[in-house]
């Protein structure tokens, strides 16, 4: 199916009576920016799920497709704004308090959100997001009624209560794969592979919920970059995290001797926020657009 023909169909939805859950304002910019290039079954899987919905009669099962389509809808778009931040060359924000503008000096044209802190972290808590947000999507989808939801009074509960470690989560999806009608997209081994990237992007994990200072500033790019010890973010995400530079594990007890080290570093030593950024978004978006064509049929995938 062609994507006019699935934004044609999407719109349609909101022209029943509850708003925009076909084809909304975000969708539509990602669409404008040919953002749907890197996400081509979102809108598929999105449509199915309303189709799904519109036909079922059961109270519950209704629900389960209900709360499956929000959650697709919340993952797209988290990556996308992601992936804005990683992307941008230019930006310019003025925040309006009380009447009054402030611009941040670090937020003046034509600086990268990705050389400004602040940002930085935005965008590494979107794609923190995504992951604690997929792991309710998935127990909705391999766990449903009516095992995971027996009454609707304790949906919510039940979301609430997912959690995975990496075996459990591998195992889902396992199960999710098998139960796809879609199994010629991908074999089972390359999308648990795909998964487990997903699953264990450590650096991701630590700036978004353990460690936030661990950026400076690179004196030997030409111009202000900021980032990272290659070989400590490399480790990072290998989780061999007792591989990491005495600086890094001394951080709070000597800042200053860490900011000069990355200050100092070679070019190839050093790995530029931006590509981290991108790193991520690519890894992220590459598991969600795999599993959005497993939810379809086969010939609605891209």
């Amino acid at each position: 199916m062609k994507l006019k023909q699935v934004i044609d169909e999407l719109d349609e939805f909101n022209r029943k009576g509850e708003g925009e859950i076909g084809f909304n304002d975000q969708e539509r910019e990602a669409e404008e920016f040919c953002y749907f290039e890197k996400l081509p079954n979102y809108l598929p899987a999105k449509l199915r799920l309303l189709k799904k919905r519109e036909k079922e009669t059961d109270a519950v099962k209704k629900t389960l497709l209900n709360a499956e389509r929000i959650y697709a809808y919340t993952l797209f778009e988290n990556t996308w704004f992601g992936y804005l931040i990683a992307y941008a060359k230019e930006t310019e924000i003025t925040f309006k308090l009380d009447g009054k503008k402030c611009k941040p000096k670090s937020y003046v044209k034509p600086k990268s959100y990705v050389n400004h802190l602040p940002s930085f972290s935005s965008a590494i808590l979107h794609f923190g997001t995504c992951r604690d947000l997929f792991f309710p999507l998935l127990k909705l989808i391999v766990d449903p009624h009516p095992r995971l939801i027996p009454e609707l009074d304790n949906f919510t509960k039940k979301v609430f209560a997912v959690r995975y470690d990496k075996e459990s989560f591998l195992i889902d999806l396992g199960k999710l794969y098998n139960n796809s009608k879609n199994k010629t997209y991908i074999s089972e081994d390359d999308y648990k592979k795909q998964g487990e990237e997903f699953f264990l992007n450590n650096f991701r994990n630590i700036f978004a919920h353990r460690l936030r200072m661990l950026w400076w500033k690179n004196s030997k790019q030409g111009k202000e970059q900021w980032g990272f010890c290659s070989e400590d973010y490399k480790n990072m995400q290998l989780g061999k995290n007792d591989k990491l530079s005495p600086v890094l594990i001394d951080i709070f007890q000597d800042q200053r001797t860490y900011e000069r080290t990355i200050e100092d570093l070679a070019s190839s030593e050093f790995e530029h926020s931006a590509k981290i950024l991108k790193d991520t978004h690519e890894t992220i978006a590459k598991f969600l657009n795999t599993t959005f064509a497993l939810l379809i049929l086969p010939e609605s995938t891209v």
